[in-house]
């Protein structure tokens, strides 16, 4: 077995011939991996056969193929290459019908080393980088372990004053609480925004962490209740521009169910939320857009809404618009060409799929309770006045 670029000595991408490469899996595959490659080069591999992918110039099933090692790699370096290059598979993927398989591919590789890095306890630098990316990963595609854990933290979080999450677990717990409904997390909900709309400046970065992940929930009542929030103009509701824009924006970011109904709401409301938000905001959603679609439903929905509203869009916001479509071809070109290899590998590995869960966990009740928040808060603020 020959290596290009032996311990990464040069800034170059290497590619081997298909017979390279399986050997090159076989051995990374094999008990001694850690001995016969050394991490450098391990993580040189793992780069070079992603982007390579990507670009086209390697199938996926090799990529793939190779990157399942990955369920024994314990080593940083390998898995900050592989980091970004995984969750970009996820972006690209996440509209396929096999999505599933991919998150079974998924907790299949970060089960392991999620195990080993645990969620706390203290670290040297390296280490806690390691940590935030693994429980990330492990959290995000499912893994049982981590997501009892996170919710163990919202749990903690809920019993106290503050409603503190430690800074480094935010975008870890919230996400797998919008994108599997942990248990705790409702009750944690309830209890932020209540606190929020009673001290708006003390609770809002803790507001804007949660934000962030709401596009990564698959519930599509809970999306359209904060979709109602974008346009609420209700006295003693703290709801200022930033925060409109960023429930927006997230839920555009976010996975299929979230984007679908955010594309929708634009299209729909687009002439109000022109009146509502700034020009600049209405030209950094549409740069949310561009990069976010990934299907033909969603890109047609993007079309519709400029076919509807261009006579009305500004001149900036028409050039953003635009531009989003440019960028929206390039998504679904590249998936044209590439999701159908990489469903195929799914499915000859057998990695099992299902659709997400339809109960909701609590979702219903937690709409309840903040449509009641909403009027009890209402009814405060015009009782004190």
């Amino acid at each position: 077995m020959i290596f290009i670029n032996k311990q990464q000595t040069g800034y170059y991408r290497v590619n081997y011939d298909k017979q390279s490469w399986n050997q090159l899996i076989n051995v990374l595959n094999s008990d001694q991996f850690e001995e016969r490659i050394p991490v450098i080069n391990r993580a040189q591999l793992v780069d070079d056969v992603a982007n390579l992918a990507r670009a086209g110039e390697v199938s996926y099933d090799v990529a793939l193929s190779l990157m399942q090692y990955l369920k024994r790699e314990t080593e940083y370096i390998p898995w900050s290459t592989a980091y970004n290059a995984l969750l970009h598979l996820d972006w690209m993927f996440s509209a396929s019908v096999e999505y599933g398989r991919f998150e079974s591919y998924m907790r299949n590789l970060t089960s392991f080393t999620y195990r080993q890095v645990g969620l706390t306890g203290k670290l040297d630098h390296m280490s806690q980088l390691h940590r935030d990316k693994t429980l990330y990963l492990a959290c995000y595609f499912g893994v049982p372990q981590c997501m009892s854990a996170a919710n163990s933290v919202l749990e903690t979080a809920t019993l106290k004053e503050s409603l503190d999450v430690p800074a480094d677990l935010q975008s870890t717990v919230f996400c797998a609480f919008n994108k599997h409904k942990l248990s705790a997390g409702s009750a944690y909900e309830v209890a932020l925004f209540y606190k929020y709309f009673l001290t708006p400046d003390k609770f809002q970065p803790l507001v804007d962490s949660f934000v962030t992940s709401l596009g990564c929930s698959r519930d599509a009542a809970m999306i359209q209740f904060y979709l109602t929030m974008v346009e609420m103009n209700v006295p003693g509701i703290p709801i200022p521009d930033a925060l409109r824009s960023h429930i927006l924006v997230s839920l555009i970011e976010g996975g299929p169910t979230a984007r679908q109904a955010a594309l929708q709401y634009v299209s729909s409301n687009f002439m109000s939320l022109s009146q509502l938000l700034p020009e600049q905001t209405i030209v950094s959603i549409f740069e949310a857009i561009g990069p976010s679609i990934i299907s033909s439903q969603e890109y047609d929905m993007l079309e519709v809404t400029l076919n509807l509203h261009a006579e009305s869009m500004v001149p900036s916001v028409a050039e953003a618009a635009n531009r989003a479509v440019k960028e929206a071809e390039q998504s679904l070109s590249w998936i044209r060409k590439y999701s159908g290899t990489i469903a195929e590998w799914l499915v000859a590995q057998n990695y099992e799929g299902a659709p997400p869960d339809p109960s909701d966990n609590g979702a219903s009740t937690t709409i309840v309770e903040l449509s009641l928040l909403i009027g009890i808060t209402v009814i405060t603020h015009w009782s004190g006045l």
